[in-house]
């Protein structure tokens, strides 16, 4: 269970009928009854809302993504919901450990200085199967403001963080290519982040994943980049 600060778990949903009831059960099982789990819904098609509603846990708050269509500006529209004084990222189609609440809990309570938690996630097939891999092979140091803008190593779902800087994380830039490595960074520069080397989720990977293990091209990484210098910039100047 938790301490007592409160959590926010931020879940984007696009017709995720086929697997966030797996998912939601096991968040709620680790939240106490002052947290809340916010769903942000990219209107979904599905029974992805009936689902929910299904489980009749009023921690579940869930509000219509009207930001603008995309992962990016989904989350964004649950993190603007959160009321939690720690926010968890969570994806649809994932599975949480049994302890993963508690491990990132106690990594914030052993350092105040702490703003931000990563953890490693496990692969699992579309049928919830481990395939024996994890997302980060060994163990990943903290890394450099420099380090991360040339080479990202945030995974959204397997963050959480204080929500101290919100300010400076939203709205999110519209030219960012995902949402987790701009609170990765913005989280280096103004706080600091700790990385978990244990498997704290069981990270879905199937055919409808948002992610895509496909290499982009390079003129698109360097223009990824271009964009998100310039919003960083831009933001720690402001």
């Amino acid at each position: 269970m938790t301490d007592e600060k409160k959590i926010s778990v931020c879940l984007a949903s696009y017709n995720g009928e086929k697997y966030i009831k797996e998912q939601l059960e096991s968040i709620l099982l680790q939240l106490s009854e002052n947290d809340e789990v916010i769903i942000s819904d990219d209107h979904s098609t599905d029974r992805t809302i009936e689902i929910i509603k299904s489980l009749k846990d009023t921690r579940i708050k869930i509000y219509e993504n009207s930001n603008g269509k995309g992962p990016i500006k989904n989350f964004e529209n649950a993190i603007c919901n959160a009321s939690g004084d720690i926010i968890f990222l969570s994806d649809q189609d994932d599975i949480w450990k049994e302890n993963k609440v508690r491990k990132i809990m106690s990594m914030f309570s052993s350092d105040e200085t702490i703003t931000l938690v990563s953890s490693n996630a496990e692969y699992i097939d579309q049928d919830g199967h481990p395939t024996g891999t994890n997302f980060f092979k060994g163990h990943v140091p903290e890394r450099s403001l420099l380090h991360h803008y040339v080479k990202p190593e945030f995974l959204g779902c397997t963050i959480a963080f204080k929500n101290r800087i919100i300010d400076k994380l939203l709205p999110f830039p519209n030219k960012i290519p995902m949402h987790d490595w701009w609170i990765g960074m913005m989280h280096i520069y103004y706080g600091k982040v700790k990385y978990v080397p244990e498997a704290l989720i069981s990270y879905r990977r199937h055919d409808n994943n948002v992610t895509s293990r496909k290499k982009s091209k390079l003129s698109k990484i360097i223009r990824w980049r271009v964009d998100f210098l310039f919003n960083f910039v831009k933001t720690i100047l402001k």
